[in-house]
């Protein structure tokens, strides 16, 4: 298992903005050393990302290639993605229902097939 963090961290350059907006924060980049070598097997999603952005960029990555910094897009592959809570809405103390996991998974859906689709890929393939 691999935290979203640790990834990214592995692999800097799949979205290189950090919080300076210049760079990986906590990373150095080193990309002589940059192995893909990871091959999972499933995608656990048991919170929203703390960047939702990167979260969504880097788990489309993972879903089309076993190693996205190689290899765009892999055609007969096929990973699960599980979200631990499929909720759209919740609430809060706050007087109207927020944003819950579902929001992510509904952005992370609509990115995916999209990006397949620039692929000129079906859902299907």
């Amino acid at each position: 298992a691999m935290h979203l963090s640790e990834y990214t961290c592995r692999h800097p350059t799949m979205n290189p903005f950090g919080k300076s907006g210049l760079e990986k924060d906590d990373c150095v980049i080193n990309l002589a050393r940059e192995e893909w070598n990871e091959d999972f097997k499933a995608i656990l999603v048991f919170t929203d990302p703390v960047d939702f952005f990167e979260g969504i960029q880097v788990l489309t990555d993972v879903l089309l290639s076993s190693k996205p910094g190689k290899v765009e897009f892999e055609p007969e592959r096929r990973i699960p993605i599980v979200f631990s809570n499929p909720d759209l809405l919740w609430k809060t103390q706050y007087p109207h229902a927020r944003f819950g996991q579902g929001a992510f998974r509904l952005a992370l859906e609509v990115c995916y097939k999209a990006r397949l689709q620039n692929l000129g890929a079906s859902e299907k393939e």
